[in-house]
């Protein structure tokens, strides 16, 4: 007995696993490597894995660093699978971006993810994965910026084009001109306000800038981009040039300030002709002045009364037109809301070869014909078919398995879905049989 105990202890010691059930578990790595300095964008991936795979996606929390700018691209997750202690684990991955607006040492915050995952048994268990805190240090970046923030990226180039042949200009016309800086691995708010200064013989207007991003999809670096417009107004005849556009950044990549830019614009601005002449006032005859007079009021009266018509006749547009786009506004929201519409959007995506936007248009459907989920109406229906193609599509979407067995998946869950809904619309459904609790009275 004495043996048995040492035994179960040593065990218990050692293995630790075999005596308790797998759980949810996660992992974070900084993938950005060497050195990093403030204002560089380094990749955080987060890594999430559950037994077997996953009943639901686990969603990503958006965490908050101080003196940190953190983001989460909308990027596809990374699928994977890891095999710990010879249990197979089912695995996300999402990647942060994290961008330290000071030097110094960062450490993330521990994050709960909850996590639904299948059971050995083919139930469903919820679970929390700990993602444990990593931590990174920021160095400042080199040289004299005085005082403002530096541009950290791994590319910048800056373009530029204008609105009109720059040789057709004349006095009083205007020629705009578009500058757009582009730059990798950065956010668009740390892109620096270019210096448009005004040439002798102009006036220069600014509009707001352009801020957005490019290349949040598939492996491309995200770029940021920041375009301003600038209005430049001719005041005199003569030879101008529009100044370069000059940027500072330091390459994260190389460890040097760099210097993008786009370079300056020469015009040539001609004289513009001289107005006609007016006749000086008093200079007709008298009577001719008294009938212009007469004739300007009647046209004046004529056109006063046309305007007041052609208001009239809009504002009943206006009315007819606001109350036609209520009812069509209304009638497209019943049927966006309507079963149909939400089925439509399950058969696009099992059709169009997309397992997450199939699942969540499976959930939103069921939700939508006042199921909790898609596995309950399943289960209203009774249908043993239904149930496996269900399983099976689970399965191939959080686990292992080959594209084409999760095609065939999707082909075989969409075939299920129409006979079952058609079946389901004619009435001729059938609750799955309730499995008694109690043995007979008279066994």
């Amino acid at each position: 007995m004495t043996m048995l105990r040492l035994a179960a202890l040593l065990l218990l010691v050692c293995f630790p696993h075999v005596l308790r059930a797998a759980e949810p578990f996660a992992r974070a790595e900084v993938l950005t490597k060497g050195r990093i300095v403030a204002g560089q964008q380094i990749e955080i991936a987060i890594d999430v894995f559950a037994p077997n795979f996953f009943k639901s996606a686990p969603e990503f929390p958006l965490f908050e660093l101080k003196d940190a700018i953190v983001t989460l691209p909308d990027q596809r997750a990374l699928n994977m699978v890891d095999t710990v202690d010879g249990v197979e684990y089912s695995g996300i991955r999402k990647s942060y971006m994290v961008m330290a607006e000071r030097p110094g040492s960062f450490a993330l915050p521990v994050i709960k993810i909850p996590v639904a995952y299948a059971t050995d048994a083919g139930g469903a268990a919820n679970g929390t994965a700990m993602v444990p805190s990593v931590a990174f240090a920021a160095d400042g970046v080199p040289g004299d910026w005085g005082g403002q923030a530096p541009l950290v990226a791994t590319k910048v180039l800056i373009s530029q084009e204008l609105d009109r042949d720059p040789a057709t200009l004349k006095v009083g016309d205007a020629l705009v001109r578009r500058v757009s800086v582009l730059a990798d691995d950065t956010q668009p708010m740390m892109i620096p306000v270019p210096n448009f200064a005004a040439p002798a013989g102009t006036k220069v207007y600014r509009t707001d800038p352009e801020l957005g991003q490019r290349g949040s999809a598939g492996d491309d670096p995200d770029a940021a981009r920041r375009t301003e417009t600038v209005t430049y107004v001719a005041e005199k005849a003569g030879t101008i040039t529009l100044p370069p556009v000059e940027i500072r950044w330091f390459d994260s990549v190389s460890g040097r300030i760099e210097t993008a830019s786009a370079p300056d614009i020469k015009i040539t601005v001609k004289e513009n002709p001289a107005p006609a002449q007016v006749i000086p006032a008093g200079s007709a005859p008298q009577a001719d002045l008294e009938v212009t007079r007469r004739g300007v009021n009647h046209l004046l009266f004529q056109t006063l009364l046309l305007g007041l018509a052609a208001l009239i006749l809009f504002a009943l547009a206006y009315l007819l037109l606001g109350k036609l786009s209520e009812r069509w506004e209304e009638m497209k929201r019943r049927k966006a809301e309507s079963e149909p519409a939400y089925f439509h959007k399950v058969n696009a995506a099992l059709s169009g070869n997309e397992p997450l936007a199939a699942w969540r248009a499976l959930d939103a459907w069921a939700k939508r014909l006042g199921f909790r989920s898609i596995s309950d109406w399943a289960m209203s229906l009774g249908q043993g078919e239904l149930d496996r193609a269900l399983n099976h599509f689970q399965r191939t979407l959080y686990g292992a398995d080959e594209r084409d067995e999760q095609q065939n998946a999707m082909a075989e869950l969409n075939r299920c879905l129409l006979d079952a809904r058609r079946i389901s619309l004619s009435g001729k459904s059938r609750a799955a049989p309730a499995r008694h609790t109690l043995p007979p009275l008279n066994p």
